[in-house]
Formats: structure tokens, C-alpha cells, sequence
């Protein structure tokens, strides 16, 4: 009888074991990491368009360190601003999503200690090749509304340059075209990209560097500060791993060559 009980005791704990099991790694497999996604201009490091057949740098990179980990994905697409308004909210804990310790638009972000990469600025033009690393001063210049220039916003507070914001690519390339502007200035990745892709493609394409105007920063992968710190230390042994095997200078060539 008490060989009997005893079995039965044991197989009681056996399933006990087994439902403590299930429930703590189904939890762990399910948890969820939000991705915040500039949408429509911030190409190739983030493609918007759910038609397109690639998804961006970074987004790639992002979701290569969530497949690494077991976490599930989840991505939320929005304007620049509405994604800035969204990180200020404590109450999200579980976020990822890309920035600049130059522009610091994310207060309440982490960075991770490994870049993703270094860019730097250009202008595109009409006529011939423009000094503007040594003769920007007295010029005015295209940008994108709500992006941060340091640089250039520091030269348009003294006078020395004039910005005009643009809503999107189209329109700095449209400014440019009917000569409002002397040249639209934006990430040379980003420029030479859109200019690719542009249809129609826009009359003016030259493209000249703007030197130390607007100086060469690193882009960083920002987390959440509530995120838990084995949380944060994975992610960025993750992405440390991508770097030394040489898949994040892989993916970077597939998007800027």
C-alpha cells in the first residue's frame, strides 16, 4: 500500500514538475521586445513600406540579436516625433530602437556599447561640384522636418546658414530641382539611396561632402532603462558577437554598396 501511494506521489510530482516547466519556458519564449520603426525616412536603415522585399539595416540587425535570444519581435512603425512622445512613457519597460549621442532624442534609452555605424553628411546640388567643406556659410539648405543637425542648427542659430525643413526626400529633391535651395543636406547613405530609387528621378544629382559642418556621429542601439539588466547585458553581447563575426559590417555593405 505504501509502495503504491508512494508512486502515485511521485508521479504527482513528476506532472507538478513538468506544468512548472512548460509555464516558465513558454514564458520565456514568448517574451516580447518592441522595435520602433521611423516610418518612410529612414531608408536603408529601416524600410517602412510592408511591400518592400528588404527590411533595412538595422532592422535586420535587430531582428538577427532577437532570433539569437528567443524573444519575440514586436515592431511598431510611426512618425519620428510620435516615437519620441512614446519612449518618454515609463510604463513601457521592453523597447528597442536606434539613436545618436548626438542628437540624444531618446532620454529615456540605454545605449548598447557597440555602434552600428559612423555617418556622415552631404549635400545634393545642381551644376558643377561645390566646396561646402570649406564654404557653407551664406547658403541655404534643404533638411528634414523634426531630424536633428547639430551642426547645421548651431550654423543657422549664428547666421551663417539658412535650413528650410522638408516633410520628405521628394520635396528636398523638388526644392532643389526649381533652385529654392542651394542643396538638400541629409546622411550620404540615406541620400544617395533615395536618389537610386527616386521616381522620377530628380534633375539635380550632384553631390558634394559638407565637412565638419554636421561632424561624423555614431548611430547606437537604444534599449529601454527599465529593461532588465541580464536583459540589456545579452542584447549587447549579441550585437558585440555580430560586430567580432563580421555579419554587421556583412549587412551594412548589402544596404550602402
Amino acid at each position: 500500500m505504501r509502495s503504491k501511494l508512494a508512486i502515485q506521489a511521485r508521479a504527482l510530482t513528476t506532472i507538478a514538475l513538468s506544468f512548472l516547466f512548460t509555464f516558465f519556458t513558454s514564458t520565456v519564449s514568448s517574451e516580447q521586445l518592441d522595435y520602433y520603426v521611423v516610418e518612410g525616412l529612414t531608408e536603408p536603415f529601416q524600410i517602412s513600406d510592408p511591400d518592400a522585399t528588404q527590411k533595412g539595416f538595422i532592422t535586420e540587425v535587430v531582428e538577427a540579436l532577437a532570433a539569437k535570444l528567443n524573444i519575440e519581435l514586436v515592431t511598431h512603425v510611426a512618425p519620428s516625433p510620435r516615437i519620441e512622445l512614446l519612449l518618454k512613457d515609463e510604463s513601457k519597460t521592453n523597447w528597442i530602437a536606434y539613436d545618436s549621442p548626438a542628437w540624444k532624442s531618446i532620454p529615456m534609452g540605454v545605449p548598447l556599447s557597440t555602434p552600428l555605424l559612423s555617418v556622415t553628411h552631404s549635400a545634393v546640388h545642381c551644376g558643377h561640384r561645390h566646396d561646402f567643406a570649406n564654404r557653407i556659410q551664406g547658403h541655404s539648405f534643404a533638411v528634414l522636418k523634426h531630424f536633428r543637425y547639430p551642426g547645421l542648427s548651431r550654423l543657422a542659430k549664428e547666421g551663417d546658414i539658412e535650413l528650410v525643413p522638408t516633410k520628405s526626400y521628394e520635396q528636398g529633391f523638388q526644392l532643389v530641382d526649381l533652385k529654392r535651395v542651394d542643396g538638400f543636406i541629409e546622411m550620404d547613405s540615406r541620400l544617395r539611396y533615395k536618389l537610386n530609387n527616386a521616381t522620377p528621378p530628380p534633375t539635380c544629382r550632384e553631390i558634394s561632402s559638407i565637412g565638419d559642418a554636421e561632424p561624423a556621429y555614431d548611430l547606437v542601439l537604444m534599449v529601454s532603462q527599465s529593461m532588465k539588466a541580464k536583459r540589456r547585458a545579452q542584447l549587447d553581447n549579441a550585437l558585440q558577437q555580430l560586430s567580432d563575426n563580421g555579419l554587421l559590417q556583412q549587412l551594412l555593405e548589402k544596404y550602402t554598396n
